[in-house]
């Protein structure tokens, strides 16, 4: 870009008109083999053409730069011989310019980590409280104030509800639920004293939103498909010992105590003999088991982004 009206320059480029045709300026060419360039030069040599290139180069090189310093910088650069100021402008720049780069993470966001080292800005999401989060993260703490920002929060009762909440009642009266372990992708802030509740997703996996029910930031706990199977029983014991009894399983079934015909005669009688036989049902037979239904997996250090902290 040009230099800008008002800005202050005095670093000048050298012989910008030059021109090779007329003997100004070596070419390119010859310059770059020339020996005198690569060693300096030489007692009782003085090539006009030679020098002019060089020197157009370096002031070339030093006027951009200037430029570029002058047209970010209010003190401008001059041509005063203080290297001081020349260092204090390029800081001023160069701090400017960091400050006003794009960020590469959005506030307030999840990411997800391989290293286990907390990046700055960031904070784990695993369900803690920052006690002073409005005074820290001023940024994160405004946003979360807007109306996009509360499309991310819940109250803190509404928080607890969530990551207390059980989704399944088995045969047996056990609830299945998070159990104050996941379940919570929101933040709580308590605008009375500052503090942030951060969103838990220890446990959770992320899924893509709209194939059923599931909305974005909404949760469901584990579940599988429904496993329906049928176990038969065919014959009866007899006292003649002409009977038998068959258990049929398969699969995820197993049998149970399944007698024997001997056990189940009374000596010198005629009567017949029952017996209640049953079959046990384990998945792990089949497939392998853990506490919880889990695809693969490698365990990731869960953050949000809340920006740099307030020094």
């Amino acid at each position: 870009m040009p230099l800008i009206e008002g800005a202050i320059n005095e670093i000048m480029p050298f012989a910008e008109e030059g021109l090779e045709a007329a003997g100004d300026l070596l070419s390119l060419e010859d310059y770059k083999a020339h020996p005198m360039r690569a060693r300096g030069h030489l007692a009782g040599l003085a090539l006009r053409e030679l020098q002019n290139r060089a020197s157009r180069q370096a002031a070339h090189m030093a006027a951009g730069a200037a430029q570029f310093l002058a047209n970010r910088c209010a003190p401008g650069i001059k041509d005063d011989g203080d290297l001081d100021k020349v260092e204090a402008a390029w800081l001023e720049v160069i701090t400017g310019l960091i400050a006003t780069a794009p960020n590469k993470y959005t506030l307030c966001e999840f990411y997800y980590f391989r290293h286990p080292t907390l990046k700055p800005g960031f904070q784990p999401a695993q369900g803690g409280l920052l006690p002073n989060a409005a005074e820290l993260y001023p940024e994160a703490w405004a946003y979360l104030q807007t109306t996009e920002g509360q499309l991310l929060c819940k109250t803190e009762a509404e928080w607890q509800a969530m990551t207390t909440a059980t989704w399944a009642t088995l045969a047996d009266g056990a609830k299945v639920g998070w159990n104050g372990i996941g379940g919570a992708p929101f933040y709580a802030p308590n605008t009375a004293t500052g503090a942030l509740r951060l969103p838990d997703l220890r446990g959770m996996y992320a899924e893509a939103a709209g194939f059923d029910s599931l909305g974005v930031g909404g949760v469901h706990g584990d579940g599988i498909r429904n496993m329906v199977g049928t176990v038969r029983f065919s014959g009866m014991y007899a006292s003649n010992a002409s009977g038998a009894t068959r258990l049929i399983v398969s699969g995820a079934f197993s049998p149970g105590n399944v007698p024997t015909l001997g056990s189940l005669f009374q000596a010198n009688t005629s009567a017949t003999q029952t017996e209640q036989t049953h079959a046990n049902f384990s998945a792990a037979n089949v497939v392998p088991t853990a506490a919880k239904n889990q695809p693969r997996a490698w365990g990731a250090l869960a953050c949000v982004y809340l920006g740099l902290p307030a020094s």
